[in-house]
């Protein structure tokens, strides 16, 4: 693939050290020790300006600069996270992303940036079908957590 950059490499998998694979036509890209998305084309279709990016599936993906996290979608239209104490995002499924807070609570956030569901869990795992499974102290439990339900 002909790149409109170089001098670049991009996002591994999180425990296998190979590339990502491009997801939604997208794959995250480090130059300079920032972090931005090429598309299937080979070109910048996000800007390298983020310190950490979270690979795009359903339409959206995030990334975070200066210590604040960002929710973006294809066009590369931010969409702040105003959460204190934020420490993580993860992709998207079904519109929802799990996020961790500082003191290692989990909810999930909504393609704009908003919690849908609030941080009291331990884990949780991604939706599928609507259902996602949640753990509390240490606990599995397979619950039928819907959208924007308070649980």
């Amino acid at each position: 693939m002909t790149t409109e950059i170089s001098d670049f490499r991009l996002q591994l998998t999180y425990i296998t050290d190979v590339p990502n694979k491009f997801e939604d036509g997208m794959i995250g890209v480090c130059q300079s020790k920032k972090w931005g998305y090429f598309n299937s084309e080979g070109k910048v279709a996000i800007p390298i300006k983020y310190d950490k990016v979270i690979y795009f599936d359903g339409g959206f993906g995030a990334a975070e600069i200066d210590g604040k996290w960002l929710i973006l979608d294809k066009k590369g239209t931010e969409y702040p996270v105003n959460l204190a104490g934020i420490n993580y995002i993860n992709h998207f499924t079904e519109s929802l992303a799990p996020f961790t807070m500082e003191d290692k609570k989990m909810g999930f956030l909504d393609e704009k940036g908003q919690v849908a569901i609030e941080a009291k869990f331990t884990a949780l795992g991604f939706f599928s079908d609507g259902l996602a499974w949640r753990e509390i102290f240490l606990i599995k439990l397979v619950l039928s957590i819907k959208r924007r339900m308070d649980y």
